[in-house]
């Protein structure tokens, strides 16, 4: 089941998950023998395309509120498809994986082209977030 809201600047869906697209694992950056590595099965997935900004962070915060109302398990947000992050798109992760760590769940971000991964690390939340690795890094 799918369901997704749009708006100009881009758009966003949240769907169960069924594992990693590429049929690989849903693995994080910590390392291989941490059992907490994992994503939970049945994770919630909110997928979000274009720029997550101040236009589109009203979107993704509901999107990712209805995800984690909704469900007991991580939620993971997949950031593939996300050309440009800023601030207020920051302040969206940052707040839901403090919601989601007071339920003792995680928010994982899958997927992340290197401009986020850069806005991750020079804001240094690439140590708070949990990344899953690129594509083929396993």
């Amino acid at each position: 089941m799918m369901c997704g809201t749009s708006n100009r600047s881009g758009s966003c869906y949240v769907y169960p998950d069924e594992g990693r697209h590429d049929g690989g694992s849903l693995l994080s950056t910590a390392p291989q023998d941490d059992p907490q590595a994992s994503v939970a099965a049945g994770a919630d997935v909110v997928c979000v395309s274009g720029r997550l900004d101040a236009s589109s962070a009203p979107v993704v915060r509901e999107q990712i509120r209805t995800a984690v109302e909704s469900g007991t398990a991580d939620i993971v947000v997949d950031l593939g498809l996300v050309e440009w992050i800023d601030a207020t798109g920051l302040a969206v992760l940052v707040a839901a994986h403090r919601r989601l760590r007071t339920q003792d769940r995680r928010l994982v971000l899958r997927g992340c082209r290197p401009g986020v991964r850069r806005a991750l690390a020079v804001t240094r939340l690439n140590r708070v977030l949990m990344l899953e690795p690129p594509l083929g890094v396993l």
